[in-house]
């Protein structure tokens, strides 16, 4: 089991977004079924319109509702419609209520809560990645080149040093054979790296 500080660090975050994920479905409802302002007026004149919330939302008016057969609805116009007056509605039998302007939500504040929370997390996950090894972590390290200059007269390694070793000398042949024999490689697919 791989129990490095930065692995478990990062599964714990996973598992915080799926939870937080998760809540966040579990908290907010299926809203109601959104209507044209037509449909409206029409289910108004049948009288199959049973129940309507009046609620100023900016520059237009809410209109949450329950028809007769129980089926909620959620319908959007400009305030000042005189058919949609409350006198109006009342006359044609809905059962009307005006309600005062949304405010404070909580879903909304637990949305705002739990992303500033992940950036926060974020930011100690990689300030503290930071602190740990050469200062480079695999965030901040990607597209860095890892390639070395080397100086040829401080290598300090020669043929002499990897004579015994069997897969250094077989991999230093193939190099060779290719070399002496592209045409046998080419036709396998291999080709000079760039």
């Amino acid at each position: 089991m791989d129990s490095s500080p930065l692995k478990r660090s990062w599964r714990w975050l996973l598992g915080g977004v799926v939870v937080a994920a998760l809540l966040t479905l579990a908290l907010s409802s299926p809203g109601p079924k959104e209507m044209p302002l037509s449909d409206f007026t029409d289910h108004l004149s049948a009288r199959r319109i049973e129940q309507v919330q009046l609620r100023p939302d900016g520059d237009t008016l809410e209109l949450r509702g329950k028809l007769v057969g129980g089926e909620r609805f959620l319908t959007r116009t400009l305030p000042g419609d005189p058919l949609l007056s409350f006198s109006e509605l009342e006359s044609r039998g809905v059962d009307t209520t005006y309600l005062p302007p949304s405010g404070f939500s909580w879903l909304s504040a637990f949305s705002w809560l739990l992303t500033l929370l992940l950036i926060g997390v974020l930011l100690y996950m990689l300030l503290r990645s930071r602190q740990m090894g050469n200062g480079d972590s695999a965030a901040t390290a990607f597209g860095k080149s890892r390639a070395n200059v080397v100086n040829i007269e401080k290598v300090g390694v020669t043929f002499a040093d990897v004579a015994g070793c069997d897969e250094a000398k077989q991999d230093l042949q193939e190099v060779v054979d290719f070399l002496r024999q592209p045409e046998k490689y080419r036709a396998l697919g291999a080709r000079i790296p760039h």
